[in-house]
């Protein structure tokens, strides 16, 4: 399992505003997409101190038709 990591945790905290932007501009709630990717309840939101792993990042940015690479720019 590959995990994206940056010491101190603000790069993984960027991560999960990044993704929670989205989904207000989609108007789903994160806890919506989590289901819809197949996560457990929860997953999405321990990014906020959690690292995700490229498996589970690639499958949101394939729901929202985006690179992975959207998610890890620091912009």
């Amino acid at each position: 399992m590959l995990l994206l990591t940056h010491k101190g945790g603000e790069e993984m905290n960027n991560i999960f505003e990044k993704v929670n932007a989205l989904c207000v501009k989609k108007h789903i709630s994160v806890t919506k997409l989590e289901k819809s990717v197949g996560f457990g309840c929860g997953t999405i939101f321990g990014w906020r101190k959690g690292s995700p792993t490229v498996a589970n990042l690639q499958k949101v940015a394939d729901y929202f038709g985006l690179s992975i690479t959207k998610f890890l720019n620091k912009r």
